[in-house]
C-alpha cells in the first residue's frame, strides 16, 4: 500500500467527511476540556474545529488527522493521526537543531562546530544512517520527511528546533 505524501493544507472545497488531511493552524480558543478547540489555518485562513486532548501550544500541526464536514464546517479529530503541537519560540531554543536528509550529516558537523547541539538527524538511506550512529549521531531517524510518521518520530526526538537544517535532495 502506497503511503500518502504530506501537504501543506488541503483545498478546502473537496474536504468531505471520512478524508484525511494535513494541516498547519494557529489556536484561537483552547478548549481546556479537550471538545472543540478553535483553529484558523496558516495558508488560506480557513476556521476549523478539533477534538482531543491538546496542551495549550500556539500552534499545531496536524498530520493525517481525520475530519466530518457538516454544512460547509470542518471538525477534525486530533487522535485519528499526528497532532504535532508548536510552542512560542524562547531564548533557550535557538541553541538546538535537528538536520534533514541528513546525509553522512556534514552539516551537522558544521553546526555543532558552532556550538549548537543536534538533537535528531534523518535520511531516507540506511547506509547513511548506520554511518551516523557509528559516529555517535543519537535520535537517527530514517525514512521520507513527506511521511507523517517519520515527521513525528522527529517532532518526538525534538519537538521545538527553531533552526532546521537540509542536506540535499536524495
Amino acid at each position: 500500500m502506497e503511503k500518502s505524501k504530506l501537504g501543506l493544507e488541503p483545498d478546502w472545497k473537496h474536504v468531505q467527511s471520512g478524508d484525511k488531511i494535513d494541516v498547519f493552524g494557529y489556536l484561537e480558543v483552547y478548549d481546556p476540556d479537550g471538545l472543540r478547540h478553535l483553529f484558523r489555518s496558516n495558508l488560506y485562513g480557513r476556521f476549523f474545529t478539533v477534538q482531543g486532548c491538546l496542551t495549550n501550544f500556539h500552534s499545531y500541526s496536524f498530520l493525517q488527522c481525520g475530519v466530518d464536514v457538516k454544512d460547509g464546517k470542518v471538525h477534525l479529530y486530533a487522535s485519528s493521526g499526528f497532532a504535532l503541537g508548536h510552542r512560542i519560540p524562547d531564548t533557550a531554543m535557538y541553541g538546538s537543531a535537528i538536520e534533514v536528509c541528513a546525509g553522512i550529516s556534514m552539516m551537522s558537523q558544521g553546526i555543532q562546530s558552532c556550538g549548537v547541539r543536534v538533537l535528531a538527524t534523518n535520511d531516507l538511506q540506511e547506509t547513511n544512517c548506520s554511518f551516523q550512529r557509528k559516529h555517535g549521531a543519537c535520535n537517527v531517524i530514517q525514512g521520507d520527511i513527506c511521511d507523517a510518521h517519520v515527521m513525528a518520530q522527529l517532532h518526538a526526538a525534538h519537538p521545538s528546533p527553531c533552526l532546521v537544517a537540509g542536506g540535499f535532495s536524495c
